[in-house]
């Protein structure tokens, strides 16, 4: 199950068990976040589409830290005439972890897709070991 949120004029797919990047939200780390904006909710039997949001639909989270985005630089400049003009910018972010995407009594939280996640044996760690170089000769 998956969905589509609304959050600081920007949609994001979230899952539980992942974490978004939005931005800054005022609640402070660790506290619980609802995102009740939510544009699309698909399970593994229905895809529900809102006008403009589901009813019903909430997706809860909480606040995993703050951060600040990457440094943009700009410069306006015209040429011959001595003008230059320097600025920065850098975006005030927040990390939230998504724990549950509730939708019409169906509820998936993170704890429930973490088992599944941990069942599948990784098959590359087994290949690499089983290789053996051979030397070779001149």
């Amino acid at each position: 199950m998956y969905a589509l949120i609304v959050s600081g004029g920007q949609q994001h797919k979230v899952e539980p068990g992942r974490y978004i990047t939005v931005r800054r939200l005022p609640q402070d780390e660790g506290q619980a976040v609802t995102f009740d904006r939510v544009l699309m909710v698909r399970t593994e039997s229905t895809t529900e589409i809102g006008t403009p949001t589901v009813e019903g639909a909430v997706v809860q989270g909480t606040v995993r830290r703050h951060l600040r985005g990457p440094k943009i630089n700009g410069l306006k400049y015209r040429p011959k005439k001595g003008y230059q003009r320097r600025w920065g910018a850098r975006a005030d972010l927040t990390q939230v972890d998504i724990t549950e995407v509730s939708f019409g009594g169906q509820a998936l939280t993170a704890a429930a897709v973490e088992p599944e996640a941990a069942a599948v044996e990784p098959v590359a760690a087994e290949a690499e070991a089983e290789v053996v170089a051979e030397p070779v000769e001149a």
